[in-house]
């Protein structure tokens, strides 16, 4: 039996050397499934992530175009609020100068209104003095015709003729302020 044993020794080791050669590629061939898994997974994987690249490039292109509008959009709304502003600029601009020019006119109004009651005054103290001098006149002369003449009553005539004269000067200056 020992040389059936021996003679058989070497098949055994043959076989039990294939064996593991056999295992080995059983080994490497399951290996190589998994690594051919394992490249159609990340081929997947590539192709999924590249469609969801053209897809970001798409929508990032789509958003550059509708940012685009929007900025031209935006553009043309700030030029209109620029030229809106600008003509209520100019309204206020206008506004302020009728404002000021009727404030000028009612104040030249209210000038010439109280240099008119002023003039009326002056008139009127004129008169009264004319009708003073007159009644005074008329009071100084005696039955026969012939004036009284005292020198109180010719320095009273003076004193008159002066103030008609300073009357009529300021007169004749307020219409000259009231004509301006």
């Amino acid at each position: 039996m020992k040389l059936k044993n021996e003679a058989e020794e070497p098949n055994r080791i043959d076989i039990f050397q294939k064996e593991q050669i056999i295992e080995e590629l059983k080994d490497k061939f399951q290996m190589k499934n998994q690594l051919s898994q394992q490249v159609e997974r990340n081929n997947a994987i590539q192709i999924e992530k590249q469609k969801e690249l053209e897809q970001l490039k798409e929508k990032l292109e789509t958003n550059l175009g509708i940012d685009k509008l929007s900025q031209d959009k935006l553009l043309k709304d700030k030029e209109q609020q620029q030229f809106q502003i600008t003509q209520k600029d100019d309204t206020i601009k206008e506004l302020r100068f009728k404002n000021e020019q009727f404030q000028i006119t009612r104040i030249e109004r209210t000038n010439i209104q109280i240099l008119q009651q002023e003039n009326d005054g002056l008139e009127s103290a004129l008169s009264n003095i004319r009708l003073t001098m007159k009644v005074n006149n008329s009071t100084n002369v005696k039955n026969d015709g012939a004036t009284i003449k005292d020198q109180a009553f010719i320095d009273l005539q003076n004193r008159l003729n002066e103030y008609i004269k300073l009357f009529e000067d300021e007169k004749n200056q307020k219409n000259k302020l009231s004509q301006k």
